[in-house]
């Protein structure tokens, strides 16, 4: 998928088919490298290949999100999953300079359905998880790991080579 980006590699029209044409779990599963492919291509390939994509992300997305099965108490994630994967989809495209009207109007719901959602696109979007907030390391992990087998195997038998 990262290939998709370089233009030596591929036209804008095969990276943008390479994603249309990406079987249903994929398309929705991975979100970076589809993002960026998006984001750096949609520009430059022809509008009928783009809206065709458009199309896809805003139509398919309830069905993929309507296959998982929620347990009875367990909070309905399904809908604000659906909305967060479309809006990070029609957010890379409109960057682009690529968004129909109808997917401009799409996004605009989104975001008022979602006010989270309402800015631009950040690096942590890209992830399923992402960690923030770290502001210092303290120690030496190898140092620390070497302590801990001394205390554990003892001093004479760190640094042993088995035969």
């Amino acid at each position: 998928m990262h290939a998709l980006r370089n233009s030596t590699l591929f036209t804008a029209e095969e990276a943008i088919n390479g994603i249309q044409n990406l079987p249903r779990n994929i398309f929705w599963h991975i979100q970076r490298e589809l993002a960026l492919v998006l984001l750096d291509r949609a520009s430059d390939a022809e509008p009928e290949l783009v809206v065709r994509v458009e199309q896809r992300i805003c139509t398919e997305a309830d069905a993929y999100f309507a296959r998982y099965t929620i347990d009875e108490g367990q909070v309905d994630w399904r809908d604000r999953a659906r909305d967060t994967e479309v809006w990070l989809r029609l957010s890379m495209l409109d960057a682009a300079g690529s968004l129909s009207q109808t997917g401009k109007a799409e996004l605009t719901a989104i975001k008022s359905r979602r006010k989270y959602l309402d800015r631009e696109v950040e690096d942590r979007d890209f992830f399923r998880s992402y960690s923030s907030g770290v502001q210092m390391v303290v120690g030496d992990a190898q140092t620390d790991y070497r302590r801990s087998r001394r205390r554990t195997l003892g001093d004479s038998e760190v640094g042993q080579r088995k035969s």
